[in-house]
């Protein structure tokens, strides 16, 4: 086999490490959107059980129901902002990595061009 011969296939499997990066990339962002969903979801379930307290609160008038109620309100509203802020936190990740995918891709290319007769 000639070194050129020896040339294409480095050049082959750098492109065929890029394709296999480029389709992790694509899983990556297929998860932002299940997660995004999945926090959706989430913060609506929670919004139900908020209004749900918060007419609690409204239609009563003993003062410990009313009380306990407020703090379940104000743990549900914890509980929204932890949700949305951890959808924050995990999409900042996947981005940093997709990025560092894109560099890696980036590399290869370049090196499978380079090694192309």
């Amino acid at each position: 086999m000639s070194a050129q011969d020896h040339l294409k296939i480095a050049s082959a499997e750098m492109m065929k490490a890029s394709n296999q990066v480029r389709q992790e990339i694509s899983d990556l962002r297929g998860e932002v959107g299940k997660l995004q969903k999945n926090v959706e979801q989430d913060v609506a379930q929670l919004t139900i059980m908020l209004q749900t307290r918060e007419q609690e609160v409204k239609a009563t008038d003993d003062s410990g129901h009313r009380s306990q109620s407020q703090t379940h309100i104000n743990t549900l509203v914890r509980q929204i902002a932890d949700r949305r802020n951890q959808l924050k936190l995990d999409q900042q990740r996947i981005q940093e990595s997709i990025r560092e995918k894109e560099s890696l891709i980036s590399s290869f290319d370049q090196q499978a061009r380079s090694l192309q007769p």
